[in-house]
């Protein structure tokens, strides 16, 4: 498991350049039995047209790169606190 855990933080990394530069970022919050769960970070939290299509995107490149990926779902950050 850790090996598929280093590969989905490397695709991760691969694509995070994009992310920053609208502003930004998706975290790896975790993996369980097919299912990627990402922390969205920034503008990411707030808008969700933007974040439909950026978790959409990411989906995209993590199942390309992942086969055995089924879905990816975001992890809200706890009430009250910043998204950083």
């Amino acid at each position: 498991m850790i090996e598929w855990v280093e590969k989905i933080i490397e695709v991760l990394d691969e694509i995070r350049p994009d992310l920053i530069a609208e502003g930004g970022d998706v975290r790896l919050a975790g993996l369980e039995e097919g299912v990627v769960y990402v922390r969205m970070v920034g503008p990411f939290t707030a808008w969700c047209q933007t974040k439909r299509r950026v978790l959409r995107d990411v989906e995209r490149v993590l199942k390309a790169r992942v086969p055995w990926i089924e879905r990816i779902e975001a992890v809200c950050p706890p009430p009250g606190s910043q998204a950083q």
